[in-house]
């Protein structure tokens, strides 16, 4: 009789630790819960530290690589090239900022938002316009294989990017977007290396095609 009672007293504790357990769990996936019960601090932390490796692995990455293959020696004829892509990000983030709606952002990141775009816009993009131009090659069948491959590469960063979380589209935009946007800004880039004014020019027709097609409400 005793160890019958024994066992229904370890049972109601069983349940009642269990049942204490599942409400934090729980309480650490509730949608908008910014921060989770203190006695999870020390495995929240864990979480925390793992959400902006992706960011921070194709930062280092990047800015890695352009140095190993980057024509840095170079770095004056590509400046230009460096702050028409900041001058276009920016004003990305401030339309999206005037009209409450990004297409794509960063999510995940790496230490704050504000810490993350500025470390893409002003180390890796630079990195990698300075690998894209600096190797851009002679031959219309070279070029076109340049063309793709780089594309192809910012496309997989993308996929790869969704998939961990560490960016969100939004508004109807997606990786077929994404794909049409690469496959222009790439060109674009060279063609601003080539004829800055042009290029300039032509850029702002592409801003006001995403405006027209996404229904941004400015005016």
């Amino acid at each position: 009789m005793k160890n019958t009672y024994d066992q229904e007293v370890f049972s109601c504790v069983f349940l009642e630790k269990n049942f204490d357990f599942l409400q934090l769990h729980n309480r650490l996936l509730l949608p908008g819960e910014k921060h989770p019960p203190k006695t999870l601090k020390s495995q929240w932390s864990l979480v925390k530290e793992g959400e902006f490796l992706f960011h921070a692995a194709v930062i280092v990455g990047g800015v890695l690589l352009s140095l190993g293959i980057g024509k840095w020696q170079r770095w004056r004829e590509f400046l230009p090239t460096f702050y028409y892509w900041a001058l276009f990000s920016c004003f990305y983030e401030y339309i999206s900022y005037i009209g409450n709606k990004h297409l794509w952002e960063f999510d995940r990141n790496f230490i704050s938002l504000f810490v993350t775009e500025t470390l893409y816009t002003f180390l890796f993009y630079p990195s990698m316009i300075v690998m894209f131009l600096g190797n851009f090659p002679d031959g219309r069948n070279k070029k076109i294989w340049h063309y793709f491959k780089w594309v192809s590469l910012s496309v997989l960063i993308e996929a790869l990017a969704l998939r961990f979380g560490a960016i969100k589209f939004n508004h109807g935009w997606s990786i077929v977007w994404e794909i049409f946007f690469y496959s222009t800004m790439y060109p674009m880039l060279r063609f601003h290396y080539k004829k800055p004014l042009h290029a300039l020019v032509l850029s702002v027709f592409f801003v006001l095609f995403y405006l027209v097609i996404f229904d941004y409400d400015l005016f």
